[in-house]
């Protein structure tokens, strides 16, 4: 359950958590008289039926001549509730899905344990002889510096479920490790382009095609940016920042991976001329273009950096599954969606992605399991689809289904289907030291963007990532 940060999920999603109801599955024994009864029957018949010509005959067709009582046992067996503890920062309509998953599997519950510290979290309930089965799995490294982790690569191969399905862009393979997999992706949410048709038409614009390229996505910013009206081409949104940039170099190929990695994720290309590029482009829509707000206009409207398209004061807005909602029922001017524009070598978007784990002490594996493969099928598909999310599945069924329902009535369902589409997927939880990078290197950018900081700290903290990190992260997790 990747997305935008823990901090903005919970903020974005009501708190709250509804432990689904424990179903039971017990069947009704036979009474001891019943079972007497036919017992004594079946003597009764066989006595009568009996050929002393033939002491050993054949047994008449549909015949058991099993025992009696063994043939009870041999029938399917009632399943022993199972409750699996499933630790994640936030719940919200996640469970609608925990209620569909018990619908089906009726002795397996899904209980949340809601936490602002997972890791912490997990490794308080292993210690304590209460291991969690489940947990959202943001950095492995930490994970598996303290070995929670179940290898999943058996799991994977002998489900039919996972094995069979047509899964988009090798979505299972995102968070492997040396060829391990210690984490799979629940969940696909991408990220795309949120246009004010309102103002489209204000400024006598039209609506770009679904292949759209940056120097449109600049030219129809900068046509509807009228800083005297308050009226700019970007919000000034954190995510037409920091989030931007990392799309924007892996669609001009500067970068193989997000977060500035490259193709095997060893070493961050931050501080490479190609990114270097990028990011200066990225500072141009502030402070030679000024299709954004600077930090003091936005705080001179009111604005702050989550998301200000609801004010209607600006063309373009970061979209993803989780603004749907207020996006449908607070937007009081038209809106629709595109994806996001083709670079100098692809049309890219970061998809984000919920990396879950079974945790090694779990007593219920093979359940939990179940939980992730149940992501793979149409049910589930179609829910995240019901919530704006993204299937990960190639399905005929699926792509029309985003025809079918409410959350896309009357918005541009084609450019729905080509966000799905369009490459690629975020791989943080792989990421060797993910938080480190994150909070010495990738994280200072904001400053570079708004406040025209210099890249030389950055610079410095990728070169330490890359030789020494990297390397001692590697060598703690004996993969040297």
């Amino acid at each position: 359950m990747g997305k935008p940060s823990k901090h903005e999920q919970a903020a974005s999603i009501e708190e709250g958590i509804t432990i689904g109801e424990v179903y039971s599955m017990r069947m009704r024994k036979f009474s001891s008289l019943f079972v007497t009864l036919i017992i004594i029957m079946a003597l009764v018949v066989a006595g009568c039926s009996k050929n002393t010509n033939n002491p050993d005959p054949a047994p008449a067709t549909g015949q058991n001549n099993s025992d009696p009582i063994q043939t009870e046992t041999a029938t399917e067996q009632p399943k022993e509730p199972v409750t699996l503890k499933y630790v994640t920062y936030f719940v919200g309509q996640y469970q609608e899905e925990f209620d569909l998953f018990n619908k089906k599997y009726p002795w397996i519950t899904i209980e949340p344990v809601v936490t602002d510290d997972v890791l912490g979290t997990v490794v308080s309930m292993v210690a304590g002889g209460d291991a969690p089965d489940l947990a959202i799995v943001d950095n492995m490294t930490t994970f598996m510096k303290q070995d929670l982790l179940e290898e999943l690569t058996p799991y994977i191969e002998g489900n039919e479920v996972v094995k069979n399905a047509k899964i988009r862009n090798e979505f299972t393979d995102i968070y492997k490790i040396d060829g391990m997999t210690y984490a799979m992706p629940i969940s696909d949410v991408p990220y795309w382009i949120a246009v004010n048709k309102d103002l489209l038409e204000k400024n006598g614009l039209e609506m770009p095609s679904l292949d759209w390229t940056y120097d449109d996505f600049l030219e129809l910013a900068k046509a509807a940016t009228d800083p005297v009206a308050g009226e700019y081409g970007l919000s000034y949104d954190s995510s037409f920042a920091t989030e931007l940039a990392e799309i924007v170099a892996v669609a001009n190929g500067s970068a193989a991976n997000f977060r500035f990695m490259n193709e095997d994720l060893t070493a961050s290309v931050l501080n490479t001329p190609e990114v270097a590029a990028d990011l200066q482009w990225v500072q141009d829509l502030v402070h030679k273009w000024h299709v954004r707000p600077t930090p003091e206009e936005a705080a001179q409207y009111g604005w702050d950096a989550s998301n200000n398209f609801l004010t209607g004061k600006v063309l373009f807005g970061m979209g993803a599954d989780w603004f749907v909602p207020g996006y449908n029922e607070n937007a009081s001017f038209e809106w629709d969606i595109l994806p996001m524009p083709v670079g100098k070598k692809m049309q890219a978007t970061m998809h984000l992605n919920g990396p879950f784990g079974i945790i090694k002490s779990s007593k219920h594996k093979e359940e939990a399991f179940l939980w992730l493969a149940f992501q793979y099928e149409l049910e589930a598909q179609k829910w995240m689809i019901d919530n704006a999310s993204i299937a990960f599945l190639d399905d005929p069924e699926l792509t029309a289904y985003y025809e079918e329902v409410d959350v896309w009535k009357d918005k541009n369902v084609e450019a729905v289907k080509r966000v799905g589409e369009t490459c690629c997927y975020t791989k943080d939880p792989a990421i060797l030291d993910f938080d480190w990078y994150m909070g010495n290197a990738r994280g200072p950018l904001i400053n570079y963007f708004n406040a025209r900081h210099e890249l030389t700290e950055i610079n410095a903290a990728v070169e330490q990532y890359n030789t020494q990190v990297v390397v001692e992260a590697r060598k703690a997790l004996g993969l040297e």
